[in-house]
């Protein structure tokens, strides 16, 4: 009798970008085409990416000197694709 030891596939890491931007689109609603993708890295276990996006403020105020950049860090599974998490990534 054969011993099943398939391995998994691994989601690729624009594959993980892209989740995490559907997730983000998904989250806050009205699509934005400011978001832009910062850092894409494996976690230490190998089992999540951690897909940091970017983003323009909009505080709505009638006058602003610069937009503030935003960081939001995502974990997506490595292996559904699944978002586990979505927190603020402070730089």
């Amino acid at each position: 009798m054969e011993h099943l030891t398939s391995k998994k596939k691994k989601i690729t890491p624009k594959e993980a970008a892209i989740k995490a931007g559907e997730y983000f689109q998904e989250i806050y609603g009205a699509p934005r085409r400011d978001i832009t993708v910062e850092e894409i890295e494996m976690d230490e276990s190998g089992a999540y990416w951690l897909v940091t996006l970017g983003y323009l403020s909009s505080t709505g105020a009638p006058f602003r000197f610069a937009p503030e950049q935003i960081y939001k860090r995502f974990k997506v599974d490595a292996y559904t694709g699944d978002v586990i998490s979505m927190k603020i990534r402070k730089v």
